[in-house]
C-alpha cells in the first residue's frame, strides 16, 4: 500500500493522492465523502488543514501560541522545523464561498491549506508582530516529546480553480 500514512509528516498530498485516515475521525470524514459521491447530490468535497485566526478558538496550537505570547508566556515547541500548513481563517472562508457557488467546483475534492513553512518561522512572525505591540520577546521552550504528525496538503489546485487570492502568509 503506496498510500500516505500519518508518519509521513514531509509528505505534501494532492486531491489525486488516496486517503489513507490513520484515526476515526478521519475515517468518519472519509466515509462522509464517499456518502456524497454515492448520493445522486451534487457537492464538493473540501479538505481543510488546521485553521487558525478565530478569537473563539483557543484549542488550535497557532492560537493558543498567540494567547501565550501576548500573555508574556513561553510557547512550548517540539520539532520547531518541522513543516506547517496551517490556514488563516479568513482566507478560508473567502474559499468555502467562492467553492460553494462555483459551477468549476462541483463535484470535485479540493485542499484547502495555507502555504507549507517552517513552525519556528510561523512563531517568529508572530513574535515580531507581539514585540512590536507589547515591547515583550516571545520565548519558547523545548519539549522533549516528538510533535504529532499529519502529511501536508496541496491546495494549488483549489487556488487554481477557485481562481483565489494568495494565502495571507504568501504575500
Amino acid at each position: 500500500n503506496d498510500a500516505p500514512t500519518v508518519a509521513d509528516a514531509t509528505l505534501t498530498i494532492d486531491e489525486d493522492t488516496p486517503p489513507a485516515p490513520f484515526d476515526e475521525y478521519g475515517r468518519t470524514k472519509l466515509a462522509a465523502e464517499q456518502l456524497l459521491r454515492a448520493s445522486d447530490h451534487r457537492g464538493v468535497v473540501l479538505r481543510v488543514t488546521g485553521v487558525f485566526g478565530h478569537p473563539d478558538r483557543d484549542g488550535v496550537f497557532l492560537d493558543r501560541a498567540v494567547g501565550m505570547a501576548l500573555d508574556g508566556r513561553p510557547i512550548p515547541l517540539a520539532e520547531p522545523d518541522r513543516p506547517e500548513d496551517a490556514v488563516a481563517v479568513d482566507w478560508l472562508a473567502g474559499a468555502v464561498v467562492r467553492a460553494a457557488t462555483s459551477d468549476v467546483a462541483e463535484d470535485r475534492t479540493l485542499h484547502l491549506a495555507g502555504p507549507v513553512r517552517p513552525l519556528s518561522g510561523i512563531i517568529n512572525a508572530l513574535g515580531t508582530v507581539v514585540t512590536a505591540a507589547t515591547g515583550r520577546a516571545v520565548r519558547t521552550v523545548p519539549l522533549s516529546q516528538p510533535a504529532s504528525t499529519k502529511p501536508l496538503l496541496d491546495a494549488g489546485r483549489a487556488v487554481e480553480i477557485l481562481d483565489l487570492p494568495p494565502h495571507p502568509d504568501d504575500e
